[in-house]
């Protein structure tokens, strides 16, 4: 989804137009891309990379939308520059590695939502079965006796597959 009035925004390495790409927009004389965080999928600014040390020859940029000077940072192989208000700038040559993280990170975001939801699924169910067992009643103590019975008959068919 292209940032809101992209055809006012400008490249920040040539000060070209911007067409809009599939998650952002891109110079039309092929300088990079620019993205906000909605083309980061869900992972904030600060979340990803770290400040760049290394001495860059690219020409300064400058934010597509308020024309401040962007802050050079880097994650991994892939340089890019950020305007913390506004979005990053990725030129033409790192936008391959750039893909490449931002896969990586959105796989680790998902497994960790997936981990989170799992627990919290979890956590529900021990929490419903204490409640019921502090009810000392037999419909309880049936309740975690059917747990039981599932868990081991879980754990024959796994011990019965071949390896």
């Amino acid at each position: 989804m292209p940032p809101a009035h992209h055809e006012t925004l400008q490249c920040p390495r040539c000060q070209g137009k911007l067409q809009v790409a599939a998650d952002g927009l891109v110079c039309v004389q092929n300088c990079g891309e620019w993205l906000d965080e909605r083309g980061l999928h869900g992972l904030a600014l600060d979340q990803i990379g770290g400040p760049d040390t290394r001495r860059r020859a690219d020409p300064i940029a400058t934010c597509a939308r308020c024309r401040r000077v962007m802050k050079p940072r880097s994650w991994g192989a892939a340089l890019y520059d950020v305007c913390p208000a506004h979005g990053i700038w990725i030129d033409d040559w790192y936008r391959v590695a750039f893909r490449m993280r931002l896969a990586e990170a959105l796989d680790h975001k998902r497994d960790v939502d997936r981990r989170a939801a799992e627990e919290a699924s979890e956590a529900a169910a021990i929490d419903e079965l204490a409640a019921k067992l502090a009810d000392n009643t037999d419909e309880a103590r049936r309740a975690l006796a059917r747990r039981v019975i599932a868990i081991e008959r879980r754990l024959d068919k796994l011990e019965k597959k071949p390896r």
